[in-house]
């Protein structure tokens, strides 16, 4: 079969590399043992978030690379920028003052799925971050990222329910009737952004053109990094 070439266009790039990542939103919800040893999410998500103690990964990275934003919006074509930043202060003693956490993710980082599923999830926070200050390009990773934000408050909302409901110690008419509304209006609103996500033809169009070289580059990653070390977990 003949190969389609085409050419390629940065701002294209950043909106595909957006939307690459924007899919792995599962990646939050998924629970995986990877075997012992092996740095655990919560553990990456400390050092990928800030805190009051310190700064995270991803803000360091956008001070660290102020060139990686024009008008304000990010160049997602510096995603592969991004993770290789971000593995490199995950065993930085300077960074992660930690000595167990830096021997779990020296490990971890010559683990095959481990490391897909981390390069996924370093993605997914960068656009929350992104989204949180209006810096993302593409209207589809604004619509997941908008989606997310909705269903986390509205677990957050049913959870205070069930909190109330508890130290009464009875689940009344009303508190069933709150949480049926809360869940209805949350749906709606899922709904709404998942239209604007998966309608938005254009904008998947060009994921799709991009999405097997944005494949094979992070899977070129996870090779030179796991080279002839067996992947375990699953």
């Amino acid at each position: 079969m003949q190969r389609i070439c085409f050419k390629w266009d940065e701002n294209e790039l950043d909106i595909a590399y957006e939307i690459y990542f924007a899919q792995s939103k599962n990646v939050l919800h998924t629970k995986k043992s990877y075997g012992p040893g092996l740095a655990t999410r919560r553990t990456l998500l400390a050092c990928l978030n800030t805190s009051v103690r310190r700064k995270g990964v991803i803000c360091l990275y956008k001070e660290h690379f102020p060139e990686h934003f024009k008008d304000g919006k990010w160049q997602g074509r510096n995603a592969v920028v991004f993770v290789d930043y971000a593995l490199k202060k995950l065993t930085d003693d300077s960074f992660v003052q930690n000595s167990k956490w830096i021997t779990q993710f020296s490990l971890s980082i010559r683990n095959e799925k481990w490391l897909q599923d981390a390069i996924a999830l370093m993605g997914l926070k960068m656009l929350e971050n992104l989204f949180a200050h209006n810096e993302l390009k593409s209207s589809v990773a604004v619509a997941v990222m908008e989606e997310m934000a909705n269903y986390r408050q509205m677990m957050k909302e049913v959870e205070a329910i069930v909190r109330r409901v508890a130290d009464r110690k009875e689940f009344d008419d009303f508190s069933q009737s709150l949480i049926s509304k809360r869940l209805e209006v949350g749906g709606e609103k899922g709904l709404k952004c998942a239209l604007e996500a998966y309608g938005n033809k254009e904008e998947q169009g060009i994921y799709e053109r991009y999405r097997s070289a944005i494949e094979q580059v992070f899977c070129s990653i996870v090779r030179q990094n796991t080279q002839n070390t067996p992947a375990s977990g699953g």
